[in-house]
């Protein structure tokens, strides 16, 4: 991925170069900040829980997950119930989030996983499923773009 975007950068810059040509514009957004969690499996089995079960768990704290539904005059309406903001976006809060086991005791999720913060890209466009990323620019003046292209051309 970042071969692709380093390439995408330098024909980026060839193109600003230019006097004939606006402002450069690419399909990918800047990469975005997620959590990573390891979950160890042979740990987590000690407990009687699988990768799904603390998966669940997780996506309902952060995410929320719908409770019931109310009725407004002709719409329903969710009720979702979710962590608060501040328990939810701390990674030190989560590290120590408690996770029932099917014992009914609970156990803290740092005992079978570690968690980060990683890079990604949010989303990633492929042609013949190879990332791909596509740089869009406007012609400045009356310059033809097939005489732009050629001007652009390596000799």
């Amino acid at each position: 991925m970042e071969q692709v975007r380093s390439q995408a950068m330098a024909l980026a810059a060839i193109l600003d170069a230019n006097a004939n040509i606006g402002q450069v514009i690419y399909d990918w957004n800047e990469p975005g900040k997620v959590l990573k969690i390891d979950i160890a499996q042979d740990k987590v089995r000690q407990f009687g829980l699988s990768s799904e079960d603390v998966a669940q768990i997780l996506n309902s704290l952060v995410t929320g997950t719908t409770i019931t539904q109310v009725r407004d005059s002709t719409y329903l309406v969710d009720l979702v119930g979710r962590a608060e903001s501040d328990e939810r976006s701390s990674i030190q809060t989560l590290s120590n989030l408690q996770i029932p086991t099917p014992n009914g005791s609970t156990v803290p999720l740092l005992a079978f996983a570690t968690l980060s913060y990683e890079q990604e890209q949010p989303l990633v466009w492929r042609r013949d499923r190879l990332p791909t990323i596509t740089l869009k620019a406007n012609v400045l003046g009356t310059l033809q773009p097939a005489a732009l292209v050629k001007q652009l051309k390596p000799a």
